[in-house]
């Protein structure tokens, strides 16, 4: 996240299967206008999520980034889009100077139900989990709280930031798991998702296809967030 003017945030996101920038501008806590673009995503209609991305126009800054899905129905997005719209915004209204986030997530094969996730920021280890059957295994203090099953309702009663950064991690899980389960060469509908985000609606699953954009990470030449200082 950073701040090219006072009055404007702008988040990049990008993962070996995502690739996506926001821009907002805002004024007296309220979002004034939004930009974003599509780089690499996993199905071939996520890219005219950016379009359905304006419905945030209006709305009021976020001290807490989970909190615009009670807002805006978060079905008819992209949700990552959505997501780092939500954290933009959140940013926005904590006034925080410029930062970023490394999240990373592992998995032993071995133990398919049991995961690490780890969150950096600004280059500082900042907080992490072990998941054990979607369920907080560690920290203690977060211990048996699941990730999906009155998560939201837990979070809403911890300080912000924390709040943030726990959903954050939360995310990475999702993306992980769903990584291992993602077929390449697919078409959307027969994956047996329901209608979770843009691309899975009704009028696109028939017709969205795995886009094959996946990088391979193990390759020492990508640098993730290279060109995360230009502006969507």
């Amino acid at each position: 996240m950073f701040h090219p003017e006072p009055d404007v945030t702008v988040g990049w996101l990008e993962d070996n299967y995502h690739h996506f920038g926001v821009t907002l501008r805002h004024e007296g806590g309220v979002v004034r206008a939004v930009s974003s673009r599509a780089v690499r995503f996993p199905w071939t209609t996520c890219g005219g999520a950016t379009e359905v991305l304006h419905a945030v126009t209006g709305q009021p800054l976020l001290q807490r980034a989970q909190d615009l899905s009670r807002r805006l129905g978060v079905h008819d997005h992209c949700t990552h889009l959505f997501e780092l719209a939500a954290l933009a915004m959140s940013h926005a209204a904590r006034s925080g100077p410029d930062l970023r986030y490394d999240a990373s997530a592992y998995h032993d094969p071995k133990t398919p139900e049991r995961h690490e996730v780890v969150l950096r920021q600004s280059g500082r280890e900042v907080q992490s989990m072990e998941i054990l059957d979607r369920r907080i295994a560690a920290p203690s203090a977060y211990a048996g709280h699941h990730l999906y099953e009155g998560f939201r309702e837990w979070l809403a009663g911890l300080p912000a930031e924390e709040a943030d950064r726990l959903w954050i991690l939360r995310r990475v899980f999702w993306l992980a798991e769903g990584y291992l389960q993602f077929k390449p060469g697919e078409v959307a509908a027969d994956s047996g998702m329901g209608a979770v985000c843009y691309t899975f609606q009704p009028e696109r699953r028939t017709i969205a296809l795995a886009s094959g954009t996946t990088l391979d990470l193990s390759d020492p030449g990508i640098e993730l967030l290279a060109h995360s200082r230009e502006i969507p």
